[in-house]
């Protein structure tokens, strides 16, 4: 069903009308009524709390334009209760962490860009578990290396987007397209960034875009 967005309700208007789903989101996250959702440990959602998929997607975009998104974010821990089917979408948010969603299971999509997140973090504490990951967004971030954890992703991972990772010149520029050569299923590669800098002159980007184009078959 196509609707139009009231940004400034933060509700979804379908035909002139509000739907429920984001009737009830609004509701439950007035104020900080969600740690009422949460059980007393605050790690995980109450035993009473179950959601749909749809309800749950919805209460984690609601909550992405929240500061203390870090402190909801045990409520999406249990996929039993509040499962989303394999999207978690951070992006633009101020997360610093998301190892409450590690049993969030089949985690297909991850969109991370313009978080608190670091790339350490990240490559570290939550990429290596990923097997089935088919999207990657991690725009904005400073990459610490040559993109080496994506090899284990080599068989399943479809898009990825890298717009605006920095550093944009230097050893690790090459460094990641020699990652990204090996990632035969890529379909959506996303390497553009906003300021021109010497990346062309000091490792001739053309060539690298031209082997890049060589070495992945369904881009």
């Amino acid at each position: 069903m196509v609707g139009e967005f009231d940004v400034q309700n933060r509700t979804r208007v379908v035909n002139g009308e509000i739907t429920l789903v984001d009737l009830c989101v609004d509701v439950l996250l007035v104020s900080e009524s969600y740690l009422l959702l949460l059980d007393a440990s605050k790690a995980k959602p109450h035993p009473q709390i179950v959601f749909s998929p749809l309800l749950s997607l919805r209460v984690l975009e609601h909550c992405k334009s929240r500061p203390d998104i870090d402190r909801i974010l045990p409520l999406f821990s249990q996929f039993s209760q509040t499962p989303l089917n394999g999207f978690i979408d951070l992006s633009n948010s101020s997360v610093s962490r998301i190892s409450p969603l590690a049993f969030q299971v089949a985690r297909f999509y991850l969109t991370v860009a313009y978080t608190n997140l670091s790339y350490s973090y990240l490559s570290r504490e939550v990429l290596p578990y990923l097997n089935n990951l088919t999207h990657l967004d991690i725009g904005g971030m400073t990459v610490t290396d040559g993109l080496g954890v994506l090899k284990s992703l080599r068989d399943s991972l479809k898009s990825l987007f890298l717009y605006n990772v920095s550093p944009h010149f230097g050893p690790l520029v090459e460094q990641r397209f020699v990652t990204i050569y090996e990632l035969k299923k890529l379909q959506v590669l996303d390497i553009s960034f906003c300021q021109s800098d010497g990346i062309a002159i000091s490792y001739g980007i053309e060539n690298l875009l031209l082997k890049l184009v060589g070495s992945l078959p369904e881009l």
